[in-house]
Order: C-alpha cells, then structure tokens, then sequence
C-alpha cells in the first residue's frame, strides 16, 4: 500500500515523467553528438532506460491479464487488474499487444 501511495504521489507531482521525458530527449540528441562515445553513451543510456521501462509495463501487464485468467479468488483483486486494463488498453497499442500475447 505504501508503494502505491508513493507511485500515486510522484504521478500527481509529474516526477514520474521527468526521466521519461529526459530519456526521450536523450535519445533525440545523441545522433547530433559530434564526440562518438559520448554520443554512444548517450543513445545507449537512451535505449537502456527505455528498455526497461517496457520491460516492466510488460511484465505488469502480463500480472494483470494472468489475475484474470482462470477462477477468481479475490474479487477486489479481479476488479482492479480489469479495471486498470480497461484504463491503459486504449491509451496504448503496446499494451493492447502485451493483452493479446
């Protein structure tokens, strides 16, 4: 419950997105880098970071989507993952994937 506190308070203050954002940007820049390792420090910093971002939607969605299948023990817990699917699914095809593998 703590962690979700937290999460919820870094999402409403936008801290969530700065190292999203910066990442992004990141990986803009890096290519009109003239030193070549700093340039491949960069996008590999870039590529890194958004790697693992995905890896970890991924592997939430995969729990989401294993919660709801097969018999439900825990009905609170059922609505949640249901709900939080049907909130993330249409905001991104990545998700509507992850949903589908």
């Amino acid at each position: 419950a703590a962690a979700g506190k937290a999460a919820a308070a870094a999402a409403a203050t936008g801290r969530t997105s700065q190292a999203a954002h910066f990442l992004e940007e990141l990986g803009k820049l890096a290519p009109q880098m003239s030193h070549a390792h700093l340039q491949d420090a960069a996008a590999e910093a870039a590529l890194e970071g958004i790697r693992l971002c995905e890896e970890h939607a991924r592997r939430f969605v995969q729990l989401l989507v294993q919660t709801l299948d097969g018999p439900v023990q825990d009905q609170e817990l059922a609505r949640d993952a249901a709900w939080t699917l049907h909130k993330l699914a249409p905001r991104s095809s990545a998700v509507r994937q992850w949903i589908l593998d």
